[in-house]
């Protein structure tokens, strides 16, 4: 076996590790809860402060990190999707529409059966027309566009529109996008962050960070890398170095969370943080092995960590104090309905495509 973290096989390793984040934070974050809620799509402030104050008072624990961090975890994936977007080139036999409509299709189709199961929350609960009709907007992968005027729950959907515009981007740009201009590209949408970020307007900010703009460096990254066909191994007489690496780089994606201006870099960071853990993880074979198989299914837990959400906020949140227990009944009924959502989509890949 290859010890690559970036190869097909391995890369399982980090979206297993990502994906497991991501779920807990969407979890933690909730204010019923009372942990420190993130800066992720702007920044303030006062959440900055109220989050540091917790650090500062010795009273941090691992929930309040995932709650204010967590969305770190989907750096990974912009970054896979820029390292692998170049398998969209090697598809010669099909027409850049063609290739378009093919991921589309693979995103639709991961999307739809989950917004049904909401659709039907919806009818349950007389909430009809309006909420109906944007959920379905979810499937055109553009909400992202008016996405701070477009408050429609589970949220996280929105990344579906983020990873077709990537698509999107790469189909029709991809022979302009050599070093240079990936250079280019990713000062002006950090320097247009900046900008946003030092005006009052939340509602633009968040339009500019739901869209490509906001997060265009980590998948350049991904995008230079992968036309290098670069690697980056895992030797085991660097154990200490990726120790170091990955300790220095948490401790910067903390620190860097006190200042706006810092704030801008937290996703490059965020991502050497991973790939060092990632390469830490590769060391044991249990663990490998179980963040692979989490790996496997992080396209259908991304999916139905919301559900899962959903039914334990009002079913247990109310009425267990022990949050640790819950926590752990969260993550084993994401697992499950995960698993049979990835067979369904599976087949559902098999008869359309």
């Amino acid at each position: 076996m290859s010890n690559n973290i970036l190869s097909k096989e391995n890369s399982l390793v980090l979206r297993g590790m990502a994906i497991m984040v991501i779920m807990l934070h969407n979890f933690l974050h909730n204010q019923q809860l009372g942990f420190s809620m993130e800066n992720e799509m702007s920044f303030s402030q006062e959440r900055a402060s109220f989050f540091f104050n917790i650090l500062y008072s010795g009273q941090l624990n691992a929930y309040e990190l995932f709650s204010f961090l967590g969305w770190t975890g989907v750096v990974v994936f912009m970054f896979l999707t820029g390292y692998g977007v170049s398998s969209l080139s090697n598809e010669c036999r099909y027409t850049k529409c063609q290739i378009l409509k093919r991921r589309y299709i693979k995103l639709l189709l991961l999307l739809f059966p989950a917004i049904l199961v909401f659709v039907v929350g919806d009818i349950i609960e007389h909430n009809l027309f309006p909420a109906i009709i944007k959920r379905f907007l979810y499937l055109t992968m553009m909400v992202n566009v008016v996405y701070p005027w477009f408050r429609c729950h589970p949220g996280v959907y929105w990344y579906f529109s983020l990873t077709f515009q990537f698509y999107l981007i790469y189909a029709l740009f991809a022979k302009y996008l050599h070093e240079r201009n990936l250079i280019i590209i990713s000062v002006l949408t950090i320097i247009g962050l900046g900008i946003l970020s030092s005006l009052d307007c939340p509602e633009l900010l968040s339009v500019y960070r739901h869209c490509f703009t906001g997060w265009f460096i980590v998948f350049a990254i991904g995008v230079w890398l992968g036309k290098q066909k670069s690697s980056i191994i895992s030797t085991e007489h660097w154990l200490l170095m990726d120790v170091i690496v990955f300790l220095m780089a948490a401790v910067l994606v903390i620190l860097m969370n006190r200042y706006m201006m810092t704030w801008l870099l937290i996703p490059v960071v965020a991502l050497v943080m991973y790939l060092a853990l990632g390469l830490m993880m590769m060391r044991s074979s249990v663990l490998m092995k179980l963040f692979t198989w989490i790996g496997k299914l992080s396209a259908a837990i991304f999916v139905c960590h919301p559900i899962s959400r959903l039914v334990i906020n009002r079913l247990m949140l109310p009425r267990v104090d022990n949050i640790l227990f819950v926590v752990l009944v969260y993550i084993v009924v994401t697992l499950i309905i995960a698993m049979m959502y990835d067979r369904l989509y599976k087949k559902l890949i098999s008869i359309v495509i």
